[in-house]
């Protein structure tokens, strides 16, 4: 079926920090039974190669212990690739966060912060989601948990990093707040984060 498809590159500012960049977003048609192989390039854009998918798993060893691959019996569709976004798509984040802490409450219920999830995967850009945050949470107390789980709802580490020492404030278990720094893969966001914590102290 029809995919929506971002790639992400790490560009370095003149400070020096890396940061999360869009490079490619557009949608991406795959066809049942079939190897869907995207490459870009941002000269030509995207192009697609496809393969039967047993050929290619006979061609291509598996990694050990990896599951084997079943071809799907799915209709044969013609495949597309659009350079232009498909403002369609859902980009709600269906993932939970694992819970930095469940000793903590705030004043969100749990329909309170539903109703900020959609608000928030409403919007297409993490600028936009941060804005919908600001705004829903700007007379509410909150948890390092709560923090933790809306961090999952931005798509760039960079994000999440401004969301998380904003949101710092009006957190009530402060205590807690240096554990979020397992949220961030990259340890310069991390080292950015812990660098925050220690001028709260």
């Amino acid at each position: 079926g029809d995919h929506y498809l971002q790639i992400y590159a790490m560009v370095q500012k003149r400070s020096g920090r890396l940061r999360e960049e869009v490079i490619y977003e557009g949608k991406v048609s795959t066809n049942g039974g079939m190897i869907t192989l995207f490459e870009y390039d941002p000269e030509r854009g995207g192009t697609i190669n496809e393969q039967d998918l047993n050929s290619y798993v006979r061609e291509h060893s598996l990694p050990p212990g990896a599951p084997a691959i079943t071809p799907l019996q799915n209709n044969v569709q013609n495949n597309s690739v659009s350079n232009e976004p498909n403002n369609n798509i859902d980009h709600a984040d269906q993932e939970v966060a694992t819970p930095v802490t469940v000793e903590a409450v705030g004043t969100l219920s749990d329909i309170k912060i539903d109703k900020l999830k959609n608000d928030v995967a409403a919007r297409k850009t993490d600028t936009d989601k941060f804005k919908v945050l600001k705004e829903g949470l700007k007379s509410e107390q909150i948890s390092t948990d709560n923090v933790a789980y809306m961090m999952d709802w931005l798509n760039f580490e960079s994000t999440k990093l401004d969301f998380a020492n904003w949101a710092y404030n009006i957190t009530v278990d402060k205590e807690n707040f240096n554990l979020l720094d397992a949220k961030f893969s990259y340890k310069n966001y991390q080292d950015d984060f812990n660098q925050f914590i220690t001028t709260k102290k």
